[in-house]
């Protein structure tokens, strides 16, 4: 509720983003009984939309996965936020860039693309 109150006081179309942000939860939320990769791809799916949201690149994903608070929020260890990543890079699905940054592959999340 604190992050709906704030949305509400520095965006439009505020009770819009918030129900946006709820839904997005609970979707990490559901994946998070499936495996460790499952819980990473549907975030990835989550900040992806954020950038699409925001005018961003979608398929471009900047934010440090490794802070605690991202790894504690999957509900993961380092090891099995790395060791998804690898996953998802091994079925080609993204790619670490040289930057650090992670490039996806559209069809990585083809189904929930359309709105």
């Amino acid at each position: 509720m604190a992050f709906a109150l704030l949305i509400s006081q520095n965006l439009p179309h505020a009770a819009e983003a918030a129900d946006d942000f709820i839904a997005r939860r609970e979707k990490i939320l559901q994946e998070s009984s499936k495996q460790p990769t499952a819980r990473v791809a549907a975030f990835l799916e989550v900040l992806s939309r954020r950038n699409a949201d925001e005018g961003r690149d979608p398929y471009l994903i900047d934010d440090d996965l490794n802070s605690p608070y991202i790894i504690d929020l999957l509900g993961l260890s380092r090891q099995q936020l790395t060791d998804s990543l690898h996953e998802l890079e091994e079925r080609k699905l993204l790619r670490i860039t040289p930057d650090g940054n992670l490039r996806l592959a559209p069809d990585l999340f083809p189904k929930s693309r359309e709105r």
